[in-house]
């Protein structure tokens, strides 16, 4: 059966499934079709989620036809000197806070300007990250 994959401000396309398709390959293949990408994705049937391991079967109202909608959430971007203030405030006063983070950030800038490329490029392939 085929089914209509629309993203929310965005762009269609129609997808052919059969009752044992996982949510999840519908969801690789309409990001591979429509030339998206993003972790964080959630196909919507009626305003309501479906759940990647569930097939098509499992949901009735899956039929020939059905226009299901692809939400993508854009990640977030976190500023590490607030987030860290945040997590300090936990622990010590806002003023103590402020200062530890400024001081952290300052020696964090100070060493990372003396990474090579290679030691980036190590640090990002990592497992710490």
């Amino acid at each position: 059966m085929k089914i209509l994959i629309k993203v929310l401000k965005g762009n269609d396309c129609w997808l052919e499934v059969n009752k044992d398709t996982t949510i999840k390959q519908i969801k690789t293949e309409a990001m591979s079709r429509l030339n998206i990408s993003g972790p964080q994705q959630t196909l919507l049937l009626a305003g309501r989620p479906l759940i990647d391991e569930n097939s098509v079967e499992f949901y009735d109202s899956i039929q020939e036809g059905t226009k299901l909608l692809l939400v993508i959430k854009k990640q977030e971007i976190l500023n590490l000197n607030d987030e860290l203030v945040k997590y300090l405030k936990k622990f010590y006063s806002d003023d103590t806070a402020q200062q530890l983070a400024k001081s952290f950030m300052i020696e964090f800038k100070r060493k990372t300007a003396l990474l090579s490329l290679d030691d980036i490029e190590r640090l990002a392939s990592s497992d710490i990250l």
